[in-house]
């Protein structure tokens, strides 16, 4: 059985030139309001993993920020370089996500 008579046998009245689908194929509003809840939810799982990011990212500059150097301490010069590339990094890939807003 196609998948769109699957739909109609699922749906009471919901054959074409019911009053429940005046003109209209049951199978397609269904189809459709599925894609369209889709959407909407993967726009929501999105926003939510957006603002997760931006929350670590935040995280991540307060504590480079904290970070003391030691200079006793062996190869301390490339820890704070790379510390300092990490910080750049990640304040542009915040206000990236802040503008996207």
């Amino acid at each position: 059985m196609p998948w769109s008579e699957a739909l109609r046998v699922a749906i009471p009245g919901g054959e074409p030139g019911s009053r429940r689908s005046p003109g209209r194929d049951p199978g397609r509003c269904v189809v459709a309001a599925m894609l369209e809840s889709r959407e909407s939810m993967q726009a929501t799982i999105n926003e939510a993993e957006r603002t997760r990011t931006i929350r670590h990212l935040k995280q991540l500059i307060e504590a480079l920020n904290r970070r003391v150097p030691h200079i006793e301490r062996a190869g301390e010069a490339k820890i704070a370089r790379d510390a300092a590339e990490l910080m750049k990094q990640a304040v542009r890939r915040l206000r990236a996500l802040e503008k996207s807003e």
